[in-house]
This record gives structure tokens, C-alpha cells and sequence, in this order.
């Protein structure tokens, strides 16, 4: 994996991926790539397997949207958490909640810090990281898509920039 001065860009995800839309979780494989878009107000969450390749799910994704009240296309956040935290089987995670600015927003800060200490009470604040992403290139095309490629690095954005 670079280091944090070698970030990695990569314009496009790969066409072979498995789509997380809202409000879903999803498992990746070693060598699958997990992707959604969307992402403008809503929080991605990645699980990520700190044991290198030997672990068979070695990745999740879930796409969390704000929708504090289910509907039939949208359910609750707590529901939306929850299966997330049942896909328990990626061994020894490592967690990124990565959240939209609050830019001076009470709501968007009220509904980063819900999940950022709800994932905390599921893995424990040692395993849960915070990244806020760059939104300036949010109205682009493709600006608001975030994808976990094969080796299991994080990329974010229209330009596709390497975020973990």
C-alpha cells in the first residue's frame, strides 16, 4: 500500500465491481472491488481486513443515508447500521467512517457524530477512524463516488483520489 505522501489516482473505478447502493452493506472478496455513488450528505462506512490476503472477505462497504424514518426504499439509519454490523466475519477490521464537511451544518455534524459513535460502540474507538472528504469537485461527474479497489485501497471522488 503507498505511503501517505505517495497517494495514488485513479480516474475511473473498475467496471468489474460490485455495487453498494443506499442504504445497503456489502462484502467484498480479496481482489473484488466494492463501489457507490452518491455520496453528497450521506456516510460511507468501509470495513477494511488489517490481516492481509488470507482472509477470504477481506472488505465491507455500506453507503448510510440520513433517513432518520424508514420508508420502503429507504430504511432507518439504525437498520441501515445494523446490516453493516451483522457482516461481523472480516477479521481484525480496521474501520473509516468517512463523513461530508459539517460546514457550521448542526444536522450534517449531528449525523456524522450518530455514526462515527455508533461504529465505535460496534468495533471499539481503537478500530474507527473519521475522514472528512473533500467535496470541492462534488458537482463534477463522478464527484460524489467513493470505491475499495482489489488491494483494498480507498478512492474518493471525481478525480478519483486515494484516500486511504
Amino acid at each position: 500500500m503507498p505511503g501517505n505522501n505517495d497517494a495514488v489516482a485513479r480516474t475511473n473505478p473498475p467496471t468489474h465491481r460490485i455495487d453498494v447502493d443506499l442504504g445497503e452493506a456489502k462484502r467484498g472478496h480479496v481482489g473484488e472491488t466494492l463501489f457507490t455513488e452518491g455520496l453528497a450528505t450521506c456516510v460511507a462506512i468501509v470495513v477494511l481486513s488489517l490481516d492481509g490476503k488470507g482472509s477470504y472477505w477481506d472488505k465491507a462497504l455500506a453507503h448510510i443515508s440520513s433517513a432518520m424514518y424508514g420508508t420502503g426504499d429507504h430504511p432507518h439509519m439504525d437498520e441501515q447500521l445494523n446490516r453493516l454490523f451483522k457482516l461481523d466475519d472480516i477479521p481484525n477490521p480496521e474501520v473509516l467512517v468517512i463523513v461530508a464537511p459539517r460546514n457550521g451544518n448542526p444536522t450534517q455534524a449531528a449525523f456524522n457524530d450518530y455514526i462515527a459513535d455508533a461504529c465505535r460502540g460496534n468495533w471499539g474507538s481503537e478500530a474507527v477512524k473519521v475522514i472528512i472528504r473533500d467535496q470541492s469537485r462534488l458537482h463534477e461527474r463522478g464527484g460524489s463516488r467513493l470505491w475499495i479497489d482489489g488491494e483494498k485501497r480507498v478512492f474518493w471522488g471525481a478525480g478519483g483520489e486515494q484516500i486511504a
